[in-house]
């Protein structure tokens, strides 16, 4: 074997350049080790992109989903191919495949690399040589984005891609690629340096070692076992491959010449690995423990809405107990492809989640979102790869200390999983232990809910005054001796700052060092005496964000500081105001009170911070950071305390029942009858409890509006003097929101102010049926303010955009006459209004409620089928605006990422709207299109066929073919035609402009009719919805006609042409290239016949004769 492994290695060395996978075609690339990459691109030659990182071979391969090749079959082979040669931009293509380098999308719509068999749909990369320096402070400011990397690799190309557009500073995504991952893209100028080499056919014993390291990189043939469980192969692939593997092996080590023999083998090898892929037994839907390679103590669990792994105290039983139920994990078949599941926790039916990050914990989710597919782990016998569809990232346990459960590629062993099968009788066997848990987690659930809604109704009185702290620390807690805590962090924030008395200091739990062991951060004080109520008194940490805040806190209280009874949780408000450096600060502090369960008085109280504000973690770590804390003894004020207004019987039913879910939850033997009589007991306390809260927050938001609210004429201005009278009626309710001590007094309260805010909204102006608007932001954030909301063309169930705004220039200079941005306004019998898009004959249409996942939002409704949806407009929190509101709080949102979707509320920025009437139509309907680039159009209202001097329509004529040459020709439209809605025609706007301008016959915007109905033109075909073309016909691509495949999908309002396209004996009047596309079943040969030519006395083409003399035809004719 020594022998073996010696002379492998030898023709390893000689041939290490040589590529693997496939066994047909396996190649070198010329020069390299020797620095001699191609220093210029010429366009067509075969070549291979080596990754500049890598010293050894490392390329990028059209399997695009796996690291970087470290061998060049045919899907390392590329060629470059034009696309823009005055800005330097190619396509990649690979021969072997017949398919370009391109730019998709994920189920989640991450962006990926894929293949396309379009040029159309190919990525146009500007391919610059690299410019190196240090880091982004030393690239001068005029350096061109396109060439910058942080890598010092003079002479190697850099990629950049064109969908986010020319390279900038801040936006200038690039090809990067290190061994041992996967390609992609990055904005960070690292890893974004390759090197092209030319590639040569290898053959024989070279070929043969390139092909045996590939398929057997440790020399045996132990990545299948052979077997009848999932994961293992027939006994007779395996024997094939092994003797495969040994005849090759013998071929290798007699270094032998017989070249066909040596490449017989590759196919044999290829032949019998392939076979032996296919027959992996897969897995099947059921239960599992999944145990990570890093040990059989490393068990995934799940724990707090988070995928993790025990270390070291767990150990996999024979047969699971309820305390190994949250290490079951059930697989659930995604799709009928084979080994593809979504993955379900059997203890709280949640599934692993997605990230779209390396080396972050992986979260649970409660409904079905990321399918993983299970593979073959590389290198690992009977040990298994756990990837994300779509992405190359495999689930990881992270082993450095945090113990969750990340994402990371497969050059880590961390990454191969045992999947332990568990039978269904022993799941079975569970089901009681599952019901029990499950009411636990429930009562437990509901009875932090409803202790915490108890004590608000509970007023205590304490030495806390609301906002400033006193000069002199007060309290029970005044010296950093009294406090400690699980979790100090090491670099910053020591526990003493929490009562310095100064708010510009702070502490802070462990961000940078993980803590495994500590799934909540804690801070415990010692009062230094019993008492039965405190006081909480808390200060946010000084001008930095609001993240790290605790949210969410649970009081223990002990007398021992060793044994914890479990209190109450509560969440953290920051309601009062301080001075800071004799400036006021708003929502800065907050007070929290609770008398200790039972009436039992505790020396120790322990805060366990369970959310903070940002759901933020570091390290493994769910940290917090305050910047002070005092704690004060309460007493109970039985006269100011709401929870005395409630029925006796009614609350000592609720008060019994805490204690008992209380005693219940610590013996941890819930039932789903302890659950259903304690939620019986919590509702009869709400009933009957006047909780001031919804009233409160009703009053402030309704506050917000008049605050905001402007008198005038103009949509979302009110009628002189609603104003006054609604803060009357408002302040008539709010002066007296302490004295409501019943629950009729509060019902009575809150339909008095609903009744006055109906009273403002219908002073509220509002759009009429038929009037024509545009519907814009009004936000804080000035990527969206002043945005327009409008369609990107006939696609229904596309989403709504917003654009045609800069802060920079303005309006676009084109507004009034875009019609996509137009909306025509329908007033329905409820008050709810309909928008139809004036551009598209559309309704505004999508979910009538909020999304969980992506399906979130707005759309254009498709002719005849899906129902508008009806908006109520709203005053808003914001001068002359509005929101939308689906109903049941859910209200449109401009989303950042340039789409319109629903939010869960209305108090985002980013959710007000302005209404304008448009007014200023100029009679024409203009659209953008590329200068002397013949594309097609379909729009679904009639036009004229002239369009003045911006450039001309044609209509087909057909094929002409001269020689080698073909050309589509075309005709122009005369000007005095009328192009009817649904037929297609060709546009060629003049040179210098980027669109024109279509003069709808309609007379005014609200008199449009619309026709969804397409009519093909000899063999052009129009679009007025997204379709999908197939193979063979023809696509018009940047000024020419090309083939199309099946995977090329057009928009609404475009155009494509199919076999029954004329062909011509002799040219018309003007010709588009042909590269490819040729008819069948033609129809007819035809002569083309001009349009009616215009042309003034000088010669001149004109498109419309106004009065005076013109020849048409050929003949002079007088126009009066």
């Amino acid at each position: 074997m020594k022998h073996f492994y010696s002379r492998t290695a030898m023709l390893l060395a000689m041939f290490f350049a040589c590529i693997v996978v496939s066994a047909q075609t396996v190649y070198s690339a010329v020069g390299f080790g020797e620095g001699n990459y191609l220093k210029t691109i010429t366009p067509g030659q075969k070549i291979c992109l080596q990754a500049a990182r890598s010293s050894s071979l490392c390329v990028l391969d059209t399997a695009l989903t796996e690291n970087l090749k470290t061998s060049i079959t045919d899907g390392g082979v590329w060629e470059f191919q034009v696309a823009n040669e005055s800005t330097n931009q190619y396509y990649l293509f690979n021969p072997a495949s017949g398919k370009y380098l391109s730019v998709g999308s994920n189920a989640e719509g991450y962006a990926i690399l894929v293949m396309k068999a379009s040029q159309r749909n190919a990525e146009a990369f500007y391919v610059r040589t690299s410019e190196n320096y240090a880091n982004a402070a030393a690239v001068p400011a005029d350096a061109d984005w396109g060439t910058v990397t942080f890598d010092s690799y003079p002479g190697a190309l850099v990629f950049t891609f064109s969908d986010w557009g020319a390279p900038t500073k801040d936006t200038h995504y690039q090809l990067n690629g290190y061994a041992g991952k996967t390609p992609g893209f990055t904005n960070q100028c690292q890893g974004n340096c390759w090197y092209a080499y030319a590639v040569e056919e290898v053959q024989g014993l070279e070929k043969l070692a390139s092909i045996f390291n590939q398929y057997f990189p440790t020399g045996s043939n132990e990545e299948f076992i052979a077997g009848t469980e999932p994961g293992n192969i027939p006994q007779d692939k395996f024997d094939a491959l092994q003797e495969i593997f040994e005849r090759a092996q013998q071929l290798i080590n007699e270094t032998s010449t017989d070249v066909e023999a040596c490449n017989n083998a590759c196919v044999e090898i290829e032949k019998a690995y392939k076979e032996a892929k296919e027959s992996i037994i897969p897995f099947t839907e059921g239960y599992y423990f999944f145990v990570n390679h890093a040990g059989e103590a490393t068990g995934m669990f799940e724990d707090n809405d988070q995928v993790r792994f025990n270390k070291a105290s767990w150990t996999r039983p024979e047969h699971p107990t309820a305390d190994d139920m949250a290490y079951i994990w059930k697989l659930v078949p995604a799709s009928e492809t084979p080994n593809q599941f979504y993955i379900q926790n059997y203890l709280t039916n949640n599934y692993v989640g997605f990230l779209n990050a390396y080396g972050r914990v992986i979260p649970t989710t409660a409904e079905k979102q990321q399918v993983y597919t299970i593979s073959n782990f590389p290198g690992v016998k009977d040990y298994f790869a756990l990837q994300a569809n779509d992405v190359d990232m495999l689930l990881h346990a992270n082993t450095s200390g945090a113990n969750t459960v990340v994402y990371w590629d497969n050059t880590h062993q961390n990454s191969a999983w045992h999947l332990y099968p568990i039978s269904q009788e022993d799941v079975n066997a569970l089901q009681s232990a599952l019901d029990q848990q499950k009411a636990k987690k429930r009562l437990a659930e509901l009875f932090d809910e409803a202790n915490d809604y108890y004590q608000k109704g509970l007023t205590y009185t304490s030495a806390a005054t609301p906002g400033d702290y006193p000069a002199t620390v007060d309290g029970l807690v005044t010296k950093a001796s009294q406090l400690s805590t699980n979790a100090q962090e090491p670099s910053e924030g020591p526990i003493a700052n929490l009562v310095d008395g100064d708010l510009k200091t702070f502490f802070h739990t462990s961000w940078s060092v993980s803590l495994p062991d500590v799934p909540y951060h804690c801070l415990n004080a010692d009062l230094e005496k019993a008492v039965g109520a405190i006081t909480l008194k808390y200060a946010k940490r000084y001008n930095t964000t609001t993240n790290g805040l605790p949210y969410k806190v649970r009081i223990f209280a002990s007398n021992d500081s060793v044994n914890w009874v479990s209190q109450n949780i509560t969440t953290f408000a920051f309601t009062d105001s301080v001075t800071i450096d004799g400036s006021k600060v708003e929502k800065y502090v907050g007070r929290t009170s609770l008398a200790f369960n039972n009436g039992e008085n505790f020396r120790y109280v322990r805060l366990q911070v369970e959310q903070n504000r940002g759901n933020s973690h570091a390290s493994g770590n769910l940290y917090f950071y305050l910047g002070e804390l005092r704690i004060y003894e309460a007493t109970y004020d039985k006269d100011h305390s709401l929870a005395e207004s409630v029925d006796p019987t009614i609350r000592k039913n609720f008060v019994d029942q805490l204690a008992a879910a209380s005693a219940i939850i610590a013996a941890g033997n819930a039932t789903q009858a302890d659950v259903d009589a304690f939620q019986a007991a919590y509702d009869a306390y709400k009933a009957v409890y006047p909780d001031p809260a919804t009233l409160k927050a009703e009053i402030a938001k309704q506050q917000a509006i008049i605050d905001a609210a402007v008198e005038g004429e103009n949509f979302g201005d009110y009628a002189g003097g609603a104003k006054a009278a609604f803060q009357t009626a408002l302040d008539a309710v709010s002066s007296h929101v302490a004295d409501f001590t019943t629950i009729e007094q509060l019902n009575n309260a809150k339909a008095q102010v609903a009744n006055a805010a109906k009273a403002f909204d219908a002073a509220l102006h509002k759009p009429a049926t038929g009037d024509i608007v545009f519907l814009r932001a009004n936000s804080d954030n000035a990527s969206v303010n002043k945005q327009y909301v409008y369609s990107a063309g006939n696609n229904s169930h596309a989403t709504l955009r917003w654009g045609g705004y800069s802060s920079e220039t303005g309006d676009d200079a084109n507004l009034n006459n875009r019609l996509s941005y137009m909306w025509l306004v329908t007033v329905n019998e409820d008050g709810s209004f309909t928008f139809k898009n004036i551009g598209t004959g559309l309704n505004m249409a999508g979910r009538t409620k909020k999304a969980t996942n992506n399906d979130n939002s707005l759309y254009l409704a498709a002719p005849g089928s899906d129902t508008p949806v009806n908006l109520l407009l709203e005053g808003a929190p914001k001068a002359s605006s509005f929101q939308m509101n689906l109903g049941a709080g859910t209200y449109l949102r401009f989303y950042t990422r340039g789409d319109l979707v629903y939010t869960d509320n209305g108090t985002n920025v980013d959710s007000y709207f302005t209404i304008e009437k448009a007014t200023a139509w100029g009679e024409s309907s203009y659209v953008d299109f590329t200068a002397q680039r013949p594309t097609p159009c379909t729009l679904p209202y009639e036009i004229e066929a002239s369009v003045g001097d911006e450039g001309t329509l044609y209509k087909v004529a057909g094929l002409y073919t001269e020689g080698e040459t073909t050309t589509l020709e075309l005709t122009a439209y005369a000007s005095t035609e009328k192009i009817p809605a649904g037929t297609p025609f060709i546009v060629v706007v003049n040179e210098g402009l980027d669109g024109l301008s279509f003069f709808p016959t309609a007379t005014s915007l609200s008199e449009m009719t619309y026709g969804f109905e397409c009519h093909p033109v000899n063999g052009l075909c129009g679009t007025l919805e997204k379709t999908t073309l197939k193979a063979g016909q023809g696509l018009f691509n940047k000024g020419k006609v090309v083939v199309a495949t099946d995977e090329d999908v057009l928009g609404g309002n475009s155009g494509y042409l199919d076999f029954t396209v004329p062909v011509l004996t002799a040219k018309a009047e003007y010709s588009v290239p042909v590269e490819g596309f040729n008819v069948t079943g033609i129809t007819q040969t035809v002569v083309p016949q001009q349009n009616a030519a215009i042309y003034d006395l000088q010669g001149r083409r004109v498109l419309k004769a106004q009065k005076g003399l013109y020849i048409i035809n050929g003949k002079k004719v007088v126009v009066k």
